[in-house]
């Protein structure tokens, strides 16, 4: 489990090899996704494959905490970019 602060990001938009779940516990912020950035709040379950460019952060004035499972799976391999 995290917690971010107000107005606060743990890292800016990121990619790995794992795949990712975050479920937001409470509070609300933004989830970026490939580029695209959508409004986040209690109960919201986002995912993020292999090699997604993802990142969260609070955008509000409250604390946000959300669970992550990250995972491996056998493989995976990190793509060509073009």
């Amino acid at each position: 489990m995290l917690e971010f602060l107000p107005e606060k990001q743990l890292q800016p938009p990121h990619e790995h090899a794992e795949e990712e779940f975050q479920h937001v516990i409470s509070g609300s912020g933004t989830w970026t996704l490939n580029g695209k950035e959508s409004p986040i709040k209690k109960g919201d379950l986002m995912y993020a494959k292999p090699w997604d460019m993802h990142g969260i952060s609070n955008t509000s004035s409250d604390t946000l905490k959300f669970f992550v499972m990250k995972w491996v799976n056998k493989g995976v391999v990190k793509p060509v970019k073009k």
